[in-house]
C-alpha cells in the first residue's frame, strides 16, 4: 500500500503524526504503531526519514484497525516504511482539490456537533476522523498563548454552516526550541497569514484528535486543523 502524505502534524514534544491518501481508493490512511507508540520527529524527511507533505510513502504490510471515527487507522511497522517518491506542487494540488469537500458535516457526518469554539464527535461514532475542506471564505490565522503558557497557532474558519476557532498542528508552522518544545515558526506563520489575506486558494487538512475530556469531563474527539495547503508549497519554506 502506498499513500500520498497530506496530513503531517506535531504532537507532544519530539513526536509527530502522519496520514495520506491512498491513490488507488482515494481514501485516507493513517499509519499507527503497536501499543499506542508514536512516530518520532526523526521520521520527518528533514531528518532523513520518509515523511513529508506530498511524499509518496510505501506502507508495506499495513493492517487495517478501524474504530469509529478513526476508520483510517492502519497498523504499520516502522522498519518497513519507505519513501517512494513525491508529487510536484501541481499534481499534489490537483489531488487535494479532487478530494476536498465544502462542509465539515460531509467529512465527519451528522455526529459532529458544535462544542464551544470547536466541534466534537463522541467516541464510537462519526463517519471519519480525517478529511480535506475548502472553506467558504478565507480563514484567519493567529498565534496565541495556551493555558499552559506556551504559544500555539490557531485558525478561525467557517464552512458556511459552522464557524470554529481551531488549533493548528501543521508541523511546518512550528520549530524546535532546542529544549524539546514545539514553538510557532513566526516567519512561516506570517507568510501563511499574508497568503490568506491575499485570498490565495486554500485547502485545509482537517482531523479529529484522539479522545480527551473537555470542560464537561466527557471524552470527545475534538476538531482541529492538521495542515494548511496552498498551490505553492514554497510559502512554508523555513529560510
Amino acid at each position: 500500500m502506498k499513500i500520498i502524505i497530506d496530513h503531517l502534524t506535531r504532537m507532544s514534544s519530539g513526536f509527530i503524526c502522519a496520514a495520506g491518501i491512498d491513490p488507488e481508493t482515494g481514501q485516507h490512511i493513517r499509519p499507527v504503531l503497536r501499543g499506542n507508540q508514536r512516530f518520532p520527529v526523526t521520521k520527518l524527511a528533514i531528518h532523513g526519514g520518509p515523511l513529508a507533505i506530498s511524499a509518496i510513502v510505501d506502507l508495506k504490510g499495513a493492517i487495517p484497525t478501524p474504530v469509529k471515527p478513526e476508520i483510517e487507522d492502519h497498523l504499520v511497522f516502522q522498519l518497513l516504511m519507505r519513501r517512494a517518491g513525491s508529487l510536484d506542487d501541481g499534481d499534489f494540488w490537483e489531488l487535494l482539490a479532487q478530494r476536498s469537500h465544502t462542509r465539515f458535516s460531509t467529512i465527519f457526518g451528522s455526529d459532529l456537533v458544535h462544542d464551544g469554539q470547536s466541534c466534537t464527535v463522541t467516541p464510537g461514532s462519526g463517519l471519519a476522523s480525517l478529511g480535506l475542506l475548502t472553506p467558504s471564505q478565507s480563514p484567519r490565522i493567529s498565534v496565541r498563548q495556551r493555558p499552559n503558557g506556551r504559544s500555539g497557532v490557531r485558525l478561525s474558519v467557517t464552512d458556511g454552516d459552522v464557524y470554529c476557532d481551531l488549533s493548528v498542528t501543521d508541523v511546518r508552522l512550528y520549530r524546535d526550541d532546542n529544549i524539546g518544545n514545539w514553538i510557532p515558526h513566526l516567519a512561516v506563520v506570517q507568510r501563511v497569514s499574508h497568503a490568506l489575506q491575499e485570498g490565495e486558494p486554500v485547502v485545509l487538512a482537517v482531523g479529529l484528535t484522539r479522545p480527551f475530556s473537555g470542560s464537561n469531563g466527557k471524552p470527545r474527539h475534538w476538531l482541529q486543523i492538521n495542515n494548511i495547503h496552498f498551490p505553492d508549497s514554497s510559502i512554508f519554506s523555513s529560510d
